[in-house]
């Protein structure tokens, strides 16, 4: 994301720097090597995945849990989003073991 943070209408400054839980490696091309921020992640979906799987429920969901993550700074919320994103990322056969 461009800034580090950004106000919602709603009045929450969402911070895009929290680290996740964990790094996750990639290794499909045109994604990032390593997803490291909440930023990273979002990043991630919005640039790094064609249209057709951007809309899939499963990255929607995710990116929605990444939004609350950067939203309420919670520790819960951010392994809850990370969790997810690894489980999609695996799951499509793109995660580094």
């Amino acid at each position: 994301m461009s800034t580090t943070h950004k106000e919602l209408k709603t009045g929450f400054v969402m911070n895009w720097e929290i680290q996740l839980a964990r790094p996750l490696r990639t290794h499909r091309c045109g994604l990032p090597a390593i997803v490291r921020t909440l930023g990273d992640a979002v990043d991630l979906i919005d640039e790094g995945l064609p249209e057709t799987l951007r809309f899939r429920s499963t990255w929607r969901e995710v990116k929605e849990m990444l939004v609350t993550a950067a939203e309420t700074k919670t520790s819960r919320a951010v392994e809850d989003a990370t969790t997810l994103l690894e489980h999609i990322l695996e799951d499509e056969g793109w995660l580094e073991h």
